[in-house]
């Protein structure tokens, strides 16, 4: 900036030789999934949850739930790329984030779906999956039908505590308490220390949702 008073011998300037610095972010495109709807053979473009075709408004909850998992294992593969450990952490934790969103946003399709099917419809629609333990008895209640027979215990115990994880990462900034620990038994957390998370963690919990999906 320079500037001088008109016929003056007083003159100001001013000059900022500084470095820009990057902001981290992910392109759309390396996020973008492209699905076709089953029914209308629409084709379009996802980067979060979806439970309905926006053409034709036609239920695709199981194909959108395995689309949006692919949109995590993008996210994924971001963060074993990045050299920042502390964005490498965040992109892990959208993950972890967007897989209970995800399965959570797909139960629920499936329970507004299916609800009539039901012997009380307005609670079959009132399910809600981020509370895996209270959601498996309210569906088996619901259509006679337990989502965890594909699991085995260990991989059940494991689902559930990665949601609980995500719990703490949203409302506890990722700070173990005495919840965590008495709905996990998780050995490796301390009360008041941060949770940790990797990606091998989430990898293992979407296999496990996938097969717990399939008998749905």
């Amino acid at each position: 900036m320079k500037r001088s008073t008109r016929n003056g011998f007083i003159k100001l300037g001013m000059e900022f030789k500084g470095q820009s610095h990057p902001i981290y972010q992910y392109e759309e495109k390396q996020l973008e999934t492209k699905i076709t709807c089953d029914y209308c053979t629409l084709e379009y473009s996802i980067y979060g949850l979806f439970a309905f075709c926006p053409d034709c408004g036609m239920h695709n909850s199981t194909q959108i739930f395995k689309k949006n998992i692919e949109l995590v294992e993008k996210l994924i593969a971001l963060s074993t790329r990045e050299k920042d450990s502390e964005l490498a952490q965040i992109l892990l934790v959208k993950s972890l984030e967007t897989v209970v969103a995800t399965f959570d946003g797909f139960g629920r399709a499936y329970c507004e779906a299916y609800a009539e099917r039901t012997s009380d419809p307005d609670k079959t629609r009132n399910i809600t999956f981020q509370n895996l333990p209270k959601a498996r008895i309210s569906f088996q209640k619901a259509f006679g039908n337990d989502f965890v027979n594909s699991l085995s215990s260990d991989e059940w115990d494991s689902v559930v505590r990665l949601f609980q994880k995500r719990h703490l990462f949203s409302h506890k900034m990722g700070i173990v308490d005495e919840s965590y620990k008495e709905v996990t038994n998780d050995p490796q957390a301390i009360v008041g220390r941060k949770i940790t998370i990797t990606p091998d963690e989430i990898q293992k919990l979407i296999l496990h949702l996938l097969k717990m999906a399939e008998i749905f």
